[in-house]
């Protein structure tokens, strides 16, 4: 579980560096929000594992 928080830390970090940095480049809009949706997909992990063991 641990893991999939850094998981989702990590990647919303790079996406939101990535699009800070040069919101205007097509490539850095596609790569942040790639990295956006695998984030929500190690979010959606992490709740299922907490949520469903209550």
């Amino acid at each position: 579980m641990k893991a999939m928080v850094l998981l989702f830390i990590l990647l919303w970090s790079v996406g939101l560096f990535l699009i800070v940095c040069d919101p205007h480049r097509e490539s850095s809009r596609w790569a942040s929000s790639t990295l956006f949706c695998g984030g929500a997909g190690g979010l959606s992990v992490v709740i299922e594992e907490n949520i469903r063991s209550l």
